[in-house]
């Protein structure tokens, strides 16, 4: 009797632990996760600032031959003329499958 308590409890122990560490992995996943969106967003709205800072200093050949040197990003600019002034409308998404995306409107 006492070995088949010792042994139910010991499938007890072993399967609570594992069920308890498996939380802990998907939580260290799900963090890791949400440090790489971090970083990608941080990213774009740094080169969106770069963006910014090179379509309020050149022409308009210039914007549209501009390119980012981050093979991590897809860029779109788009240019709508309006009566006083051209809005550029700005468009970066992530190449891979994470799903970051930043949109912004400059004016000029």
């Amino acid at each position: 009797m006492k070995s088949s308590f010792a042994l139910v409890s010991t499938i007890i122990i072993v399967v609570l632990l594992s069920l308890y560490s498996l939380s802990i992995l998907k939580n260290n996943t799900l963090f890791s996760n949400i440090n790489t969106h971090k970083y990608l967003h941080l990213q774009a709205k740094m080169h969106m600032e770069k963006i910014k800072n090179f379509i309020n200093t050149h022409d308009d050949e210039a914007i549209n031959n501009f390119s980012l040197n981050d093979n991590r990003y897809n860029m779109k600019i788009v240019k709508t003329d309006l009566e006083n002034s051209v809005r550029y409308h700005v468009s970066l998404d992530t190449a891979d499958e994470s799903n970051v995306r930043v949109y912004k409107i400059f004016e000029k």
